[in-house]
């Protein structure tokens, strides 16, 4: 699938911008994972501080993270419940198959790390939301040709 494909099945802007990100039943460690590999992966930087210390869950529960690419805020974590893992791309900033592929390794990354599929959906979280990409642990970013439904 070329760029042109890509950007118009995954990152379109005519009725939402927002494809929201999830994965469920993550471990209890998971948010000190994620926010390890966001402070050690130089293409990122957040908009509050992670360092290490308490653990994440402990000093930014509730809160949301901004992470940046190209002085962007292209991904938002939001720190709602440890054993779920709820971030949104803003899709009016992957603007580029660069982008798109630093978006997909992120994710990849995650999974591996996390052990632990994730899904980016069409829209909001919905009780039927169409699966776009699925990353799974130890292998490629997955966009699906087609439709699938993520069951809640």
């Amino acid at each position: 699938m070329d760029w042109k494909e890509i950007k118009k099945k995954l990152y379109y802007t005519n009725d939402d911008y927002i494809r929201d990100v999830i994965a469920f039943h993550l471990r209890d460690e998971a948010w000190d994972i994620i926010s390890n590999y966001i402070s050690q992966h130089t293409l990122f930087y957040v908009s509050k501080s992670i360092t290490s210390g308490a653990s994440v869950e402990k000093k930014l529960d509730g809160n949301i993270i901004t992470i940046y690419i190209e002085n962007n805020p292209l991904i938002r974590w939001y720190l709602n419940s440890r054993n779920i893992l709820e971030m949104d791309v803003d899709a009016r900033f992957v603007t580029n198959e660069n982008i798109h592929n630093t978006v997909c390794s992120f994710f990849v990354n995650l999974s591996n790390l996390l052990d632990n599929e994730i899904y980016m959906l069409d829209d909001t979280i919905k009780e039927k939301s169409v699966i776009l990409i699925e990353f799974r642990p130890h292998k490629p970013a997955n966009i699906l040709m087609q439709t699938k439904y993520l069951r809640m």
